[in-house]
């Protein structure tokens, strides 16, 4: 998205609205990931090997937890039966894309 925005409205900033403004900072300080494909081919890395919904796949992705239990905390209740070694695949994928 952040990549999207940035395309568009860059290089008219003076003809922003005030909310288009507000929506282009926030984008610069909160978007971990910035390159788009490889934040796509993670989403549906994960949906595939782990038959997670595209809705949570991509709340992964914009959350990157860091650790198996932040992992458990948004999978647990729709996933109860996935594996301490699906748990540690899914952070792999997740630390590729923090580029560690």
């Amino acid at each position: 998205m952040k990549e999207l925005v940035y395309d568009a409205w860059s290089r008219n900033l003076a003809m922003l609205t005030p909310d288009q403004k507000r929506l282009l900072e926030y984008l610069s300080k909160f978007v971990k990931v910035e390159n788009v494909e490889a934040t796509r081919e993670a989403v549906r890395e994960i949906m595939e090997r782990f038959e997670l919904s595209e809705e949570d796949a991509v709340m992964l992705v914009n959350n990157l937890p860091e650790s198996k239990d932040e992992l458990r905390a948004f999978l647990y209740r729709s996933y109860p039966l996935l594996s301490d070694e699906a748990y540690e695949e899914i952070l792999s994928i997740l630390k590729r894309l923090r580029g560690g």
